[in-house]
């Protein structure tokens, strides 16, 4: 490993090293881009020469790019980029495209205000300006603004009726109906109904296999059961309409069902699987039996071992569900 203009590119660690010796004193530092260590470099020599570093510093956009970058060499799981995206995307938006160095107070507070004119909870914001902060570590750079996290008390999820529920089932188009119930017969989360593929249904097992991508990295067997089963189609895409269409279509169908308060994403039927299948079950199933059919963590290698394989128990508590969601029209 030699040092070009002291930068060198470490092949083992696949990082770019950056070394800079100012009178007497050794700056040394790792990079995952060329880029970062050449801006690196840059803002050293800079301050050396006791100029403005705002100039080098990168834009909202271009920063961004780069965390994209530094997360695909971390092999980070693609929940975790459009994690991220979404967060840079909000601050983007709401600050504007401008360079790290350049925002200051104002925009924070304008920031913060703006997100909650939108309604967007306390919580939400405070990852926004977090994802922000994680910018700024990446560059090293020290913002020049201060954002206090905002307290917030996380709400309970509202539990419908079936009968509520169904009402607006019977109001939803059909291409709606499939991820909302994927996550009501099979309790899978939002994101993983608009990503489902048609290789994941075993219509002969009558089991989903739940591949790569899930929020725990781990891969899930679980049950299909007949109503389920007869609304997939049987090649892609399984989920035909936009994440923003299915949302547009639950909203307004909870508004003409005269369900108070709406819901919009079908993420919220993930909860009622659980919801419904303990309290409806006369005691036959409990907490524990629905982080199974969630797919939670259980704790140590056992505990592992069964969340993945057994589908048998996971089978009895779906069809509760699909036979208390049947006796009210839904499926």
């Amino acid at each position: 490993m030699g040092y070009r203009r002291n930068i060198a590119f470490d092949r083992a660690a696949a990082k770019y090293r950056v070394r800079k010796e100012h009178h007497g004193r050794v700056f040394k530092r790792s990079f995952s881009t060329r880029r970062l260590a050449e801006l690196y470099l840059e803002q050293l020599e800079a301050q050396f020469s006791g100029l403005n570093l705002v100039s080098l510093v990168p834009t909202l956009s271009e920063a961004t790019e780069q965390y994209q970058t530094r997360l695909t060499r971390a092999n980070r799981s693609p929940e975790t980029h459009r994690y991220y995206h979404e967060r840079h995307r909000a601050v983007i938006k709401g600050i504007g495209d401008v360079r790290l160095g350049d925002i200051d107070q104002r925009h924070i507070d304008r920031f913060e205000a703006m997100r909650r004119e939108d309604g967007v909870s306390p919580g939400t914001i405070n990852r926004d300006i977090a994802s922000l902060t994680q910018l700024y570590k990446m560059v090293n750079l020290s913002p020049t603004w201060r954002y206090d996290p905002m307290a917030h008390d996380k709400q309970e999820k509202l539990v419908y009726s079936p009968a509520e529920i169904a009402s607006v089932w019977q109001r939803l188009p059909d291409k709606a109906r499939v991820p909302f119930a994927l996550c009501l017969f099979a309790g899978l989360r939002a994101a993983e109904a608009f990503r489902a593929k048609a290789s994941w249904i075993r219509r002969d097992q009558g089991e989903l296999w739940i591949h790569s991508g899930r929020k725990t990295r781990d891969q899930m067997k679980t049950a299909l059961v007949g109503s389920l089963a007869a609304l997939l189609p049987r090649r892609d895409p399984i989920v035909t309409l936009t994440k923003e269409g299915v949302y547009y279509h639950i909203k307004r169908a909870c508004g003409a069902a005269g369900v108070t308060p709406g819901f919009t994403g079908p993420g919220l039927m993930r909860h009622h699987c659980a919801t419904w299948g303990v309290d409806y079950s006369d005691g036959k199933f409990n907490h524990e039996d629905a982080r199974l059919v969630l797919g939670h963590r259980i704790p140590g290698s056992t505990g592992r071992y069964v969340h993945s394989q057994v589908v048998g128990r996971k089978r009895e508590f779906l069809e509760l569900v699909e036979s208390l969601a049947n006796e009210v029209g839904i499926g």
